[in-house]
């Protein structure tokens, strides 16, 4: 169970980018990071199992419906090798297989610094594990390959492959792990064709919008590629914990985006404040939209907030300061204060973690105050295991 809490007046914060609702203005919700995960284990006589998990959680589309996040024939074949067949965990972070189980992490919730830049959670499809001695520490190989769909509020991707490839090196209380993870995906997002069709008759005055954004906005065959660093160790009563993405790909609609976090944590008893710093910076270039000559002002300056509103530049660095409480060995009490500042303005974002309307020309309706890029979001989680 979790409640969230956002202080401005203006823009709004969810605590994922799968969340339906937003949080300002001091409005506390309960559906941001509340959650009910059910894990269902049958294990056959000899090395094979079944594996159901059920997940409900408030996402854009279906809300707090339970759905199937992984349901798998897994196999044992040796002791240092596995193999999973089904709908299965995508491999592409540290946390990937506990980023549903709040229980299993120190903060409220997987930093959305890095966890914003890949949103599917699992892959119908194999995934295999090898795992052996090495140099004093255990190597572990994980891969797996499948295909998924994702639904957002303005349409979905159809993903049609996706293949992960992860090794982790742990010795004693050090793990390192580096990842691949590429993708080929279809989009049916029909407001943002339209919008893009809209810009290329001319109704703007612009002269180059057919061409750029039939070279920049691919919505078949989208292609890219998402690596992954991440390190945690533990020295006594202290962790440290830090995680680097990078995506690339060949359209728009996906930009490219580079993100990273570092979290430390002290543990004093039952008790266990931590803090944690992190940015995520968009690369897209500039589109280089350009207006006619003859045309007015005011489209001069609708195309230029265009350029910078399709690029999606939802550029931020964020600060969190924590406490949790182990008041019993299998629950869990949180308090979470997040500082997010936003590096880029106007922020224009769709389906981002962090929301503020669409100002003028954009929106020329919109007559409320603007937004200075700041925000602090207050998050109280219980969690608990059984």
């Amino acid at each position: 169970m979790a409640a969230y809490q956002g202080d401005d007046p203006v823009a709004g914060a969810r605590a994922d980018q799968r969340t339906a609702r937003y949080t300002s203005n001091k409005d506390w919700r309960f559906d941001g990071d509340s959650q009910l995960t059910t894990q269902f284990t049958v294990n056959a006589p000899g090395p094979v199992r079944g594996v159901l998990q059920l997940l409900s959680k408030d996402d854009v589309i279906d809300r707090f419906r339970p759905r199937v996040e992984w349901l798998y024939l897994g196999w044992d074949a040796s002791p240092d090798l596995s193999l999973k067949l089904g709908r299965v965990v995508a491999p592409v972070f540290l946390l990937s297989d506990t980023r549903n189980i709040g229980f299993a992490q120190t903060a409220v919730r997987p930093n959305q610094t890095v966890y914003q830049v890949n949103p599917i959670t699992s892959i119908d499809g194999a995934n295999l594990n090898w795992s052996k001695s090495l140099g004093g520490g255990n190597l572990a190989i994980e891969a797996a390959a499948g295909k998924t769909d994702l639904s957002l509020t303005n349409g979905s991707f159809q993903v049609n492959r996706a293949a992960s490839l992860a090794a982790r090196w742990q010795q004693g209380a050090l793990t390192l792990r580096g990842g691949l993870t590429t993708f080929a995906l279809d989009g049916n997002l029909p407001a943002t064709q339209a919008a893009l069709n809209t810009l290329s008759s001319g109704a703007t005055g612009c002269t180059n919008c057919a061409a750029v954004f039939a070279q920049r906005f691919r919505f078949k065959d989208i292609k890219g590629d998402i690596a992954t660093l991440a390190l945690a160790a533990e020295m006594g009563s202290a962790t440290l914990q830090a995680e680097w993405a990078r995506r690339n790909s060949n359209s728009s609609l996906i930009p490219d985006v580079q993100g990273w976090y570092l979290q430390g944590s002290y543990r004093i008893g039952s008790w266990t404040p931590y803090a944690a710093a992190g940015a995520l910076r968009f690369k897209e270039p500039a589109l280089g939209l350009l207006t006619a000559a003859a045309a007015p002002a005011a489209a001069a300056a609708a195309n230029a907030a265009f350029d910078h509103y399709l690029i999606n530049p939802n550029d931020r660095k964020t600060q969190q300061f924590g406490l949790r409480w182990d008041f019993h060995e299998s629950a869990a009490l949180k308090v979470q204060l997040e500082r997010i500042k936003q590096n880029r303005p106007p922020f224009l974002g769709i389906n981002s973690v962090v929301y503020s309307p669409n100002m003028p020309p954009i929106n020329p309706a919109y007559r409320g105050p603007g937004w200075d890029g700041r925000m602090n979001v207050l998050s109280v989680n219980l969690d608990f295991v059984f």
